[in-house]
């Protein structure tokens, strides 16, 4: 019954939370149809069914109960759901606006990584592969699993891509934070209700931390694979001997995540990798995987042509016990993660000392071992690679660590004296283990505030800032009340520059009858240099930024070089360029393209049009 009522409360507080999550989305989008709204939000849901229909089919496919218990029980998750959704996502602020078309035409800025994945989805819609587009289309190789889903749902919505990105941003969390239910009912699915429902409240924050699970537009989709499939590769580790179908489903799910992040893909990897030998050593699929995932990275990383730091090789001269230890415990929050995940699995093995327990602590060790090795000695890598690589660690082993204590619990009454309750066992049990993931960690946690849940409250906190750039007449705001709820939507008579400047293109596109995938644009090197400032953000991606608006690739449209974002495709003959040293001629003979917009004025959008004789 207990196993039951654990579905059912997860069910029904999903249900709940998705209605919650579409009206939040309503009264916060005001630049959205209310029936765009709603086909997101059925696009998303439905993506999230299928994945659960997939990894957890039976378990959700048994009898289902419905009481007042229930129900109850199902609105204090919804609660908290709630609290988590309007956690802080720190850094992430300023990749993901509210309306990030207005605001960046308003003056509020944008950020170069926001124009640079919407880019990639850009050239995803028009031609089926990741490019940004900045002279022509080059294959741009990179982790696009994630790209590809977002295209995808653009496709079935018809929204625009660079508009949408903060609504999107805001059904992703509902996505994550419903997987990781889903994820902790199938773990705990054996325990008591409360015991259920305190195990998310602790482990949600610990999976969502930063909210760099979503945050790092690459990891949304993947994070969602790697959470609900947890359980079936865990089961997979933890059972006697695998056959074949346990490595096909091993290597294809790992190979999935890798496509939709490198780095999270090769540590989990590398986990499953070391586990898998130290448990089968004698078993030829363990070998087979093993040397299909190390030639698998091997070619993808000599596709995925990158380069953020400038230097080559590899460096061996931090090895010393000093370079060591400050990696280990002054790196960040997330090596912190790790730590105590291995804390863990020590305290596990200690204590219980099953062969499953210890390997998965020798397992963890070597696998911190070699990321250490890695992200200290690879000279190509910036702060920010170092960072994920730690992250996808960081990622695998939580959840190892959570499903771990799961299995053990049963034990548990062995290190205590049959006069204490089992219950108290558990409670006590699961606390110390936790809270030690949870405390240890230092990841930033939702705070428990009275304004988290009022939801008016929270949308005016995101209308603060727009609304001091915005005229009184036009200001945004939300206001619910007994009987009457009031919003405002983005008024129409705002001055936008950049809308416009689309909507004239896409008439000009439309009257000339040509499509953004045999068009290519030509932006002026003044223009770039001069109408771009009021838009504020980062000079050396307004190319990126005015394709991710638009979708119609560019010509000339780098201002530098650099050895990430996908500029490794580009030469110095691709640099913005005045108008005058400007030949249509050379393009239509060095681009594979039928037409050539030339882009006059920006704020009073003009165009010319030439069309490649050599195309028929």
């Amino acid at each position: 019954m207990s196993e039951n009522s654990i579905k059912s409360i997860t069910i029904l507080s999903i249900l709940l939370f998705f209605i919650y999550t579409i009206f939040e989305a309503i009264l916060t989008f005001g630049q959205f149809k209310l029936q765009e709204i709603l086909s997101v939000s059925l696009v998303f849901f439905s993506l999230f069914i299928f994945l659960v229909i997939i990894f957890y089919k039976r378990f959700y496919l048994t009898k289902i109960v419905f009481n007042l218990k229930v129900v109850a029980l199902s609105l204090i998750v919804t609660f908290f759901m709630i609290i988590f959704l309007h956690a802080s996502i720190g850094q992430f602020k300023y990749y993901y606006h509210t309306f990030p078309l207005l605001e960046t035409e308003i003056g509020l800025g944008w950020h170069k990584d926001t124009a640079n994945h919407v880019s990639i989805i850009q050239s995803i819609l028009n031609f089926g592969y990741p490019s940004i587009g900045q002279h022509g289309t080059p294959v741009f190789i990179y982790h696009v699993l994630s790209h590809y889903i977002d295209a995808l749902i653009l496709k079935i919505t018809g929204l625009e891509p660079y508009d949408s990105y903060g609504l999107f941003f805001h059904f992703k969390k509902f996505l994550m934070l419903s997987s990781i239910l889903v994820f902790v009912s199938f773990s705990f699915r054996k325990e008591k209700i409360y015991f259920f429902i305190i195990a998310y409240i602790l482990i949600a924050p610990i999976i969502v931390g930063t909210y760099h699970i979503i945050g790092s537009h690459p990891l949304w989709f993947t994070s969602m694979v790697l959470i609900l499939s947890a359980p079936k590769v865990f089961n997979i580790l933890i059972k006697g001997e695998n056959d074949i179908k346990d490595y096909l489903f091993i290597f294809f799910i790992i190979i999935i995540i890798s496509l939709g992040k490198i780095s999270t893909g090769f540590m989990y990897a590398s986990f499953v990798g070391v586990f898998l030998l130290l448990k089968q050593p004698y078993n030829k699929f363990t070998y087979i995987l093993g040397s299909s995932w190390v030639l698998f990275f091997l070619i993808y990383k000599k596709l995925m042509e990158y380069n953020a730091t400038g230097k080559t090789g590899i460096d061996f001269s931090w090895i010393n016990l000093n370079e060591i230890y400050n990696y280990l415990f002054h790196n960040s929050s997330v090596m912190n993660n790790i730590l105590a995940s291995i804390f863990i699995f020590i305290l596990l093995s200690y204590i219980f000392r099953t062969r499953i327990n210890v390997l998965f602590l020798i397992s963890s060790i070597i696998t911190l071992i070699l990321l250490m090795i890695i992200t200290k000695s690879m000279q190509t890598f910036n702060k920010n690679d170092i960072f994920y690589f730690i992250y996808g660690l960081s990622s695998v082993i939580s959840l190892f660590a959570i499903q771990l204590y799961t299995i053990n619990v049963t034990e548990f009454k062995s290190i205590f004296n049959n006069n204490t309750n089992i219950e108290i066992k558990k409670i006590i049990f699961i606390t110390i283990l936790l809270s030690s993931l949870y405390v240890i960690s230092f990841l930033p946690k939702p705070q428990l505030k009275k304004s988290n849940i009022k939801i008016c409250k929270q949308i005016n906190k995101r209308f603060k800032k727009i609304n001091k750039k915005l005229p009184k007449k036009h200001k945004l705001s939300c206001k619910i009340k007994l009987k009457e709820i009031k919003y405002t939507k983005v008024s129409d008579k705002i001055d936008r520059p950049l809308l416009n400047f689309r909507n004239n293109l896409y008439t000009f596109m439309k009257k000339n009858q040509i499509l953004k995938k045999n068009t290519v644009m030509f932006i002026p090197k003044n223009i770039f240099t001069n109408d771009f400032k009021v838009f504020k953000g980062t000079d050396w991606a307004r190319g990126m930024l005015i394709y991710a608006i638009t979708g119609v690739p560019l010509v000339y449209g780098v201002k530098n070089l650099r050895g990430n974002y996908g500029y490794l495709d580009y030469s110095k003959n691709n640099l913005w360029l005045d108008e005058s040293k400007f030949s249509s001629v050379k393009i239509c003979k060095d681009i594979k393209t039928e037409y050539i917009i030339i882009v006059n004025s920006l704020f009073k959008p003009e165009f010319s049009l030439h069309r490649c004789k050599n195309v028929k």
